[in-house]
């Protein structure tokens, strides 16, 4: 019985590719019967190890995150159904699996080289599918340059570049954490080098200023954290200063050509009025939460009619209301109320507490994927103060899989420092 165990939990890593292709192409009510893959890894996990899952400091605002998308439906004014908590209990199931494949030495090493390989397809598919719009002249005629093809399964016509820089913003922190990290240096920094250009050039082009105000000044200090040589940390540093003042003259206009004429104008105009409607959109989610505090109003509905129909429409918003709160921790609190944005925010306290302990006490290989994990979560959180990667996106998958990947590299500390040392 324990060996059909063990051949069970060696399909993990299938199991993980299935239930995230999953939640990638499939519609909400098709996708939650893929759910039950996991429960034959439960039983092995039982069998084998006698616990249901690994043991980590994420655990209680997981569970309380699980409980409240699955009663979401029952409790909310507005709402999906059921099936809208899928993304968010596959998300966790997510973590769960990572964390136990992560937790051999080899296996967690595979992991990283994986997440290489995940970032150089994530930066190659920004590059050739995003719906590129002229933030910038000075680089639109870059970005026009490049290959198209948008034809990706789940996401034909492509995607919105805010969408897809609010990801590139988890990921282009961690491929230049691991590739300046003494880990990087021995293995894979080819992989690491080539996918951390692609997705530092994705989002360059698609000038999600957020998201590049978050991973430039995240990129700073992982720089000033990680490089060993005092010249070396210098020479970076300042290089990435001058990328923000290059970032700074472009947001200004500085480079552009049509500065003066109408293209210029409109560029303004249209800079002017999403100030205004982000205004119009937090003034409205802050009214919704006011009224319903506690239960939120379902999860993914702020974008609904019948929310938008119930005297919460965003008045500077043409026809329908925007897909989200423009927000994270607002949206969060749209989704699953007051108790949500505890239980979100909890999550993250415990996973830089987890990064910490690794930090303070790692090796260097695990010190470095601490501060990858760390820089994706912090660049992505700068991100989501002015706009959000919702836990129904169809993106939300990579920060699971970041946590995932700080819970795993936490249990591979644990298990290289002596008992008697462990702070939990």
């Amino acid at each position: 019985m324990r060996q059909i165990a063990r051949v069970i939990l060696a399909l993990q890593p299938v199991v993980l590719v299935v239930l995230i292709a999953a939640t990638w192409l499939l519609s909400y009510q098709a996708r939650m019967p893929w759910l039950l893959l996991y429960v034959p890894v439960l039983i092995a996990r039982l069998i084998d190890q006698r616990r249901l899952w690994v043991r980590t400091p994420l655990d209680i605002p997981l569970l309380a995150l699980l409980l409240l998308a699955n009663i979401n439906h029952l409790i909310t004014p507005f709402t999906w159904g059921w099936e809208m908590s899928g993304r968010i209990t596959f998300g966790i199931v997510i973590v769960q699996l990572l964390t136990d494949i992560g937790r051999g030495r080899r296996a967690f090493s595979v992991l990283l080289l994986a997440t290489g390989v995940l970032t150089l397809g994530v930066g190659l598919l920004a590059l050739v599918s995003s719906q590129w719009i002229g933030k910038s002249s000075a680089l639109l005629t870059i970005a026009q340059a490049m290959p198209v093809w948008k034809q990706f399964p789940g996401a034909e016509g492509g995607f919105n570049v805010n969408e897809i820089g609010g990801a590139l913003a988890w990921f282009v922190p961690f491929a230049f954490a691991l590739l300046i990290s003494a880990w990087s240096k021995r293995l894979h920094a080819g992989l690491y080098g080539v996918g951390f250009a692609a997705v530092a050039l994705a989002i360059a082009l698609g000038q999600s200023r957020m998201a590049i105000a978050g991973v430039l000044v995240v990129l700073f200090a992982q720089a000033a954290l990680l490089i060993p040589r005092r010249r070396w940390k210098v020479a970076v540093c300042a290089g990435i200063v001058v990328l923000m003042l290059l970032e700074i003259g472009l947001v200004a206009g500085v480079f552009d050509t049509a500065t003066n004429d109408a293209a210029g104008i409109a560029l303004n105009e249209r800079d002017e009025q999403s100030a205004s409607m982000r205004l119009d959109i937090w003034s409205t989610g802050l009214r919704a939460v006011t009224n319903y505090p506690i239960t939120g109003i379902g999860i993914n509905k702020f974008r609904a009619a019948d929310f938008r129909d119930a005297g919460y429409a965003v008045p500077s918003y043409p026809e329908r209301n925007p897909p989200h709160a423009h927000n994270e921790l607002l949206h969060v609190t749209l989704d699953l109320g007051l108790p949500g944005l505890l239980a979100y925010v909890s999550l993250h306290v415990a996973l830089v507490w987890c990064l910490w302990q690794v930090w303070r006490g790692g090796d260097v290989r695990l010190r470095g994927v601490a501060v990858a994990v760390a820089g994706g979560l912090l660049a992505h959180a700068i991100f989501g103060l002015a706009d959000a990667v919702t836990l129904a996106d169809r993106w939300i998958w990579a920060f699971w899989w970041l946590v995932g990947l700080g819970a795993a590299v936490y249990v591979q500390h644990k298990q290289t420092v002596p008992r008697d040392q462990h702070l939990t």
